[in-house]
């Protein structure tokens, strides 16, 4: 009994995903929820830029950088 219910889990595992799989490309078209922080994606990249800039600053003030020979 235990096989049998393993093997309808398993399948309907198997067609719940296929199912999800088939309609991915309506959710490709979908508007996003949740609003954007940025004004543009060039506006993020800057931002990130900005914050990996300072990382390694405090870094290499710190001393953490090793210089390699």
């Amino acid at each position: 009994m235990d096989e049998m219910k393993q093997l309808v889990t398993r399948h309907s595992a198997f067609w719940s995903a296929f199912f999800l799989g088939m309609a991915s490309p309506l959710v490709v078209g979908q508007v996003n929820r949740y609003p954007y922080p940025y004004e543009s994606e060039l506006d993020a990249m800057r931002g990130d830029w900005i914050r990996v800039g300072g990382d390694l600053t405090r870094a290499i003030e710190a001393g953490d950088v090793k210089e390699v020979a």
